[in-house]
């Protein structure tokens, strides 16, 4: 008869344990909210989550808007800067704009704004750049960040638009978004809140 001796592993017991999961902490269909930067931005939770062994569990997120998947977050940015309350995210995103250096869109004014139009695979794409109140330009291209450049860009935007067939827009009205200060390698002096950022 074999004696087990102390501190000796039994196979039987390790048989006996079962795999960890990292715990389901967020719910399909469950509204969340991410802070990004000074942004808050509502998505919802699918069906799909997946455990990295036992260590952490993501979540794909879709936009409520357009119902499409575009992102995804984890157990451990629960309370850090997804949160499954609109109060708390309100909280750290005021948090961020009090302590860095950021323009709100609230408080941006033009002056003087230039757009254009052009089709693309049966949508209208809008270009436009705005020189705000305080002289400086907010610009919305090409597929780029929304940001605010230097004078020198307005001729890459012009630069840009000859190659479309586009047209003036006398009347629009853009949409700002929030302008968060870029680091010091940017060509950029402020750029929309995803720019130069990571989502870990």
């Amino acid at each position: 008869m074999n004696k087990q001796i102390s501190g000796q592993i039994n196979l039987f017991d390790i048989f006996k344990e079962e795999p960890k999961e990292s715990p389901v902490l967020l719910n399909p269909g469950q509204i969340v909210y991410l802070v990004v930067r000074g942004d808050i931005e509502p998505y919802k939770v699918s069906d799909r989550s997946w455990d990295i062994q036992g260590t952490n569990r993501g979540y794909d997120l879709f936009n409520i808007e357009s119902n499409t998947h575009s992102n995804v977050t984890w157990n451990v940015n629960i309370n850090k800067d997804t949160f499954t309350d609109k109060d708390s995210a309100e909280l750290k995103a005021n948090e961020y704009i009090f302590n860095n250096d950021c323009i709100l869109a609230k408080d941006m004014y033009i002056k003087e704004l230039v757009a254009y139009k052009h089709g693309y695979l049966g949508k209208e794409i809008y270009n436009w750049y705005a020189v705000l109140e305080n002289n400086m330009i907010y610009y919305h291209y090409g597929g780029k960040y929304d940001h605010i450049g230097s004078t020198d860009e307005i001729k890459i935007f012009e630069e840009d638009n000859s190659k479309v067939d586009s047209t003036v827009v006398y009347d629009y009205i853009p949409h700002f978004k929030n302008m968060y200060k870029c680091d010091t390698d940017s060509n950029w002096l402020y750029a929309d809140a995803h720019y130069q950022f990571f989502h870990l």
